[in-house]
């Protein structure tokens, strides 16, 4: 999904956040991935989805649910054993393999789950 239609843009905003509170990237690393889009359209983002997050369960349930399974593709592609889960784990996921690939494989995972809630 690409441009700037509704769905696309939450999907996008979706895995900006992720990015940045599972992967640990910077804002700047996010908007390089994202064709080269400035840090402050990422802050933007960042400070949307914290505001759906706060105000929508279904919302706090998708980023949960995505967060678990980022972290369940990491932990498979990994061959030594990794400690329980912690802040400081979650900010390197993202960085620690997961590549371009799966990053849009996921903002396309956001999309559909989307579409099959009527969240939008």
């Amino acid at each position: 999904m690409k441009g700037n239609a509704q769905p696309a843009v939450f999907s996008r905003q979706i895995a900006m956040y992720l990015a940045k509170h599972v992967g640990g990237w910077s804002t700047t690393a996010i908007g390089k991935f994202y064709n080269g889009r400035h840090h402050t359209t990422v802050l933007w983002a960042l400070q949307r989805i914290d505001s759906l997050r706060a105000r929508h369960d279904k919302i706090e349930g998708l980023l949960f649910s995505l967060t678990k399974e980022i972290q369940c593709h990491h932990l498979q592609n990994r061959s030594e054993p990794v400690p329980s889960i912690s802040t400081a784990t979650e900010r390197h996921l993202l960085s620690l393999g997961l590549d371009d690939d799966f990053l849009e494989f996921l903002t396309d995972r956001i999309a559909d789950r989307l579409k099959s809630r009527g969240t939008q």
